[in-house]
């Protein structure tokens, strides 16, 4: 550390200085206001309902915040080490720092994400998708009538992804980070 030397008689006020910058600046990584799907609905309402489920739903889990967080506990705390070492070395500001941190989150969320397979998406939710490719609208009404196609054979749900997660994009799209502070 250039700036904080045994010799320098303001290395503590130089040091508490920059732990003082450092205070108040929080990250935030997830999907904020203004991230919407057409019918108005909050991305963030979906994703928290993939994450944790909807048991009353039929909609299992498919953790990728929680998971991620536990994953990459260990590399998120080597960065933050090596960029709180950088901050100290006047090398980068503490908003620079938390960007970094931030965007890591924010990359290694949106790829588990992408890789997640399962549980696999049950048949009525493929058929819902194969209305919307078709360009209908999908309530609850019609819920009921996919599961009666589904059931008589009346449905082809072939040409539908079958991956979890990425239905219209929006989510894994909208993904983003804030600094504040």
């Amino acid at each position: 550390m250039p700036d904080v030397k045994r010799e320098n008689p303001d290395a503590f006020k130089l040091l508490g200085d920059k732990l003082a910058a450092m205070d108040g600046v929080t990250g935030k990584v997830g999907w904020f206001e203004s991230a919407q799907y057409p019918d108005g609905t909050p991305v963030a309402y979906a994703a928290a309902i993939n994450e944790m489920g909807s048991p009353r739903n039929s909609i299992p889990a498919r953790s990728f915040f929680r998971s991620t967080a536990a994953e990459q506990d260990g590399k998120w705390k080597e960065t933050a080490n090596t960029v709180s070492s950088m901050i100290l070395e006047g090398k980068i500001t503490p908003q620079q720092g938390m960007e970094i941190l931030c965007l890591k989150a924010e990359g290694d969320v949106a790829a588990k994400i992408a890789s997640i397979t399962s549980p696999p998406l049950s048949p009525i939710t493929l058929g819902a998708l194969k209305y919307r490719q078709q360009g209908k609208t999908v309530t609850g009404a019609t819920i009921g009538e996919i599961a009666r196609k589904l059931k008589d054979g009346t449905l082809d749900i072939s040409g539908v992804s079958d991956k979890p997660l990425v239905d219209s994009s929006l989510m894994i799209n909208t993904l983003t980070s804030t600094v504040e502070g």
